[in-house]
């Protein structure tokens, strides 16, 4: 259900578009049709008549859809598993605490995950400093005593 034309603004009316822009099968014959969900998309298919269903059909729906890790942090914590809809204030602030734990356990995880990387970068620019810098020693000592020996058989007296 799109809302009336009257409130949307000039630029996103439907009469702003260009129709054909919006039809499928302006895409040229050679692109692959979208998937949705595991399922491949006709031309015939509107994407967003489907999302719209596919909505419909979950808001209808009087069964808790859960994840498995809000099942286990669920149960973990003692809590009782919701099933069905309408969802009661305590079952409702607990999954809201079970799904905040599990935001905050995979940013801890991704922080941890991107620390890691970046202490390996770190330690293999230490490697590379650390070669780069015993080669220039090297070649500062090969140096040095390139101009001693010059400086001997210039002035005929060594250092």
């Amino acid at each position: 259900p799109s809302p009336p034309s009257s409130t949307l603004p000039s630029s996103l009316s439907p009469s702003a578009l260009p129709s054909s822009s919006l039809s499928p099968s302006t895409l040229p014959s050679s692109t692959i049709p979208p998937v949705f969900n595991g399922l491949q998309l006709g031309p015939n298919v509107d994407p967003v008549a489907l999302i719209d269903s596919r909505i419909k059909q979950f808001m209808n729906s009087s069964q808790v859809h859960l994840s498995k890790e809000e099942i286990e942090t669920l149960q973990a914590e003692g809590l009782p598993i919701p099933t069905t809809l309408p969802l009661t204030k305590t079952e409702q602030k607990a999954l809201k605490t079970v799904r905040r734990k599990l935001r905050n356990k995979m940013a801890a995880q991704e922080s941890r995950k991107k620390k890691k990387e970046y202490i390996q970068s770190l330690e293999d620019r230490v490697r590379q400093c650390t070669s780069k810098n015993l080669k220039l020693q090297k070649k500062v000592e090969t140096l040095e005593s390139e101009n001693r020996l010059q400086c001997c058989l210039f002035t005929r007296t060594c250092i």
